[in-house]
């Protein structure tokens, strides 16, 4: 409200304000026609700045609406990755359980210190028995020796203070026997029945009756922030039907989630987003369901009349935790920006004034507009010019790469006019130069096929592909590259090999990249010494093509990351060339592997299974 109220002072008390006056008042002084001048400048003037300030405004509020969604997907994406991780630790604990049964006192303990340390949000992990109200004596008095020598089943009341009681006669209990962390004033906590609770007694059940995990109701906890309960219930072994699966339901297993944690502090949204995660068939104002919520700054109610509001809402993807995860950010005086609004006030301003001083001097004469007429003319032929220009550099280089075919084809052409007109006409030696007019053609067709396929963007085509076309294709295509580093190519391709079933431009790229490294890897070694070897072969089951360099090879250390993504040691790599190849020969059952066995150079093996060799189905 403050920073408004400055910034409206500010335009009420503009500088310019007292020249306008003065101005308006000398020229009505002078002129009665001025006057019509002076209105028709200000209105212009303002006009201008009407819609100049409104550009501007709308250009801030589109900014802040994509700084808004950014941070809000950003936000959104780090809780989906907490209740991943929720339900990643619950699965780890439940097949803890079911695999070793006896690891409550040790692996378990152990196994929940190392979550809680590694996740903050998740605040506790328990186990829960099942016992019956005739097997209550018994237990407690095993509990008393086996967890806690003042061990007993008990409830929690609110009597004017918080009391420990035992438990009345109920069917049945779910006593705490472990939790983590356990700190010593946390003790009398063993043996709180969670089952008298409703909200989680409805939780218990559900995990018990389905087998899934299930969440509590969110509560509030006694130390500030919002919590909620997964159970899940553990069975003595696996339930043959429904009705036997209270039976064999031998204990719940169960972690306390702390909402508040969620978020680090780096992570919290800005100070004006307001944010809430609540469950499913609740909405964003109902307290009842909300699982976290962070408050924005307050603005005032009249400025929320001429600001918009943002809204960000998604459903989280967890089916154990239906949440929905929602941010809104109202906008305030901020979405003026203070000093372009006051430069554009001040140059509309600035040009209205010109324009009217220009036109009560008379200044422009016709020499001038014919002057700005010719000067105007010459400038849109000079801007046609270079539109042609750019125009002839674009088709240029077409030309270039056409140039040696079309060339050949014109020869061509023109020698078979010249026998054409002979008195005896070889029509063999015609054929045959038509024949080669038709392959210059070809390849010029292919220049522009081969190109436009490799850098098109289409869906992936599964066919029989021939390994030697690939690599002459991909050869072509690096030629550059290899002149450029005064490579030599040495290539042993068989007469006959057997068709990979693959798609032949992302296979094509496999090998581009391959070849493309090799060239690089060799680029701190001689000139003379720069040899580049592509052996293809295939056995009964596979087509292999090797890669090989004579550069400084692999070192050990460089061999074990050599397909982790986002690991390169050049200086202005990605890291991604190596993954990406592995991963699009591993689409069609093949691998890409380096060859650990070279003494000199490097060699990688680009494998595929043969046609006949996949599994179709």
């Amino acid at each position: 409200m403050g920073l408004f109220s400055a910034r409206l002072r500010f335009l009420l008390e503009w500088p310019p304000w007292p020249i306008l006056r003065f101005a308006f008042i000398l020229l009505i002084a002078r002129h009665s026609r001025s006057v019509r001048l002076i209105l028709a400048a200000f209105a212009l003037w303002l006009v201008s700045a009407i819609v100049i300030v409104g550009v501007l405004v709308a250009s801030e509020t589109s900014r802040m609406r994509r700084d808004f969604t950014t941070q809000s997907e950003a936000t959104y994406e780090i809780i989906r990755q907490r209740l991943d991780q929720n339900e990643a630790v619950l699965a780890g604990i439940d097949s803890m359980l079911h695999t070793f049964p006896g690891v409550e006192s040790a692996g378990l303990r152990d196994y929940s210190r190392q979550m809680l340390a590694r996740y903050p949000h998740i605040y506790m992990i328990e186990l829960q028995p099942r016992v019956e109200e005739a097997d209550l004596s018994r237990f407690e008095a095993w509990a008393r020796k086996a967890i806690y020598p003042q061990f007993y089943v008990k409830d929690y009341g609110y009597g004017g203070e918080r009391h420990w009681h035992p438990v009345p006669a109920r069917p049945t209990y779910y006593p705490i026997t472990f939790m983590e962390p356990q700190a010593h004033e946390a003790l009398p906590v063993l043996g709180l029945d969670v089952y008298a609770d409703g909200k989680f007694r409805a939780a218990i059940d559900e995990t018990i009756r389905t087998g899934k995990p299930s969440i509590s109701a969110p509560f509030d906890l006694y130390e500030g922030g919002r919590a909620y309960l997964i159970f899940k219930a553990v069975y003595a072994h696996v339930p043959d039907d429904l009705a036997s699966r209270p039976r064999l339901a031998s204990r719940v297993v169960s972690m306390l989630i702390h909402t508040g944690k969620f978020l680090s502090r780096n992570e919290v949204p800005s100070p004006l987003v307001s944010m809430r995660i609540y469950e499913q068939g609740f909405s964003y104002d109902q307290p009842g369901g909300v699982i976290e919520r962070v408050d924005a700054k307050p603005v005032p109610a009249w400025i929320r009349r001429f600001t918009p509001e943002f809204v960000y809402r998604k459903t989280l993807p967890s089916q154990i935790q239906p949440f929905v995860f929602e941010t809104r950010r109202q906008l305030g005086a901020e979405v003026i920006p203070v000093l372009p609004v006051g430069l554009a006030l001040i140059v509309t301003f600035v040009i209205s004034l010109l324009a009217l001083v220009i036109y009560q001097q008379q200044i422009v004469s016709r020499r001038i507009a014919r002057e700005t007429e010719r000067r105007v003319y010459l400038r849109e032929e000079q801007a046609q010019v270079a539109r042609l220009h750019t125009m002839g550099e674009m088709a240029s280089g077409i030309a270039h790469e056409l140039n040696q075919p079309l060339a050949a084809i014109l020869s061509y052409n023109q020698a078979c006019v010249r026998m054409l007109h002979e008195s005896n006409p070889d029509f063999v030696a015609i054929e045959g130069a038509m024949k080669s007019m038709t392959d210059q053609a070809k390849r010029a067709a292919d220049i522009i096929v081969r190109l436009r396929a490799f850098v098109s963007k289409r869906p992936a085509q599964v066919l029989p592909l021939d390994m030697r076309k690939v690599v002459q294709s991909a050869l072509s295509l690096a030629e550059p590259w290899l002149r450029q580093g005064s490579v030599v190519v040495n290539v042993d391709i068989p007469a006959e090999i057997p068709d990979v079933l693959a798609d032949s431009v992302q296979i094509e790229q496999v090998v581009l990249n391959l070849i493309r490294n090799a060239v690089e890897a060799m680029d701190s070694m001689p000139a003379g010494s720069r040899v580049l070897t592509l052996v293809l072969g295939h056995d009964r089951l596979a087509v292999t093509l090797s890669v090989r360099d004579t550069g400084l090879g692999v070192s050990e250390d460089m061999r074990k990351m050599l397909f982790h993504p986002f690991h390169t040691s050049k200086a202005d790599g990605m890291g991604l060339g190596l993954t990406i190849c592995q991963s699009i020969a591993e689409t069609y059952g093949g691998a890409v592997v380096e060859n650990p066995s070279m003494s000199s150079g490097a060699e990688f093996q680009l494998s595929l299974p043969i046609r006949q060799s996949r599994n179709l189905t």
